[in-house]
């Protein structure tokens, strides 16, 4: 993994802005979030990306949601 790499050239005084530049073009994303999972590692000892939980929908959600054709823009009052 790429971070794995990164934190090994850090610990060694080797890392620079080119490494991360390169690393965020060959992963697809921005130079920032590399940093942010790169921190991540330093502070969390972490080098794998954290798992999202995905969202449950109550039985109630999904009849109001039905009931509103799908369309998720329409509010719910609570009532």
């Amino acid at each position: 993994m790429l971070v794995a790499w990164l934190l090994e050239l850090d610990v060694a005084g080797a890392l620079t802005t080119a490494h991360v530049r390169a690393s965020a073009q060959i992963s697809g994303v921005n130079v920032r979030t590399v940093w942010r999972r790169l921190a991540a590692a330093r502070t969390e000892g972490r080098v794998e990306r954290r798992s999202r939980t995905r969202p449950e929908l109550s039985g109630q959600a999904w009849e109001v949601l039905a009931q509103a054709g799908g369309n998720v823009s329409v509010r719910c009052t609570g009532t």
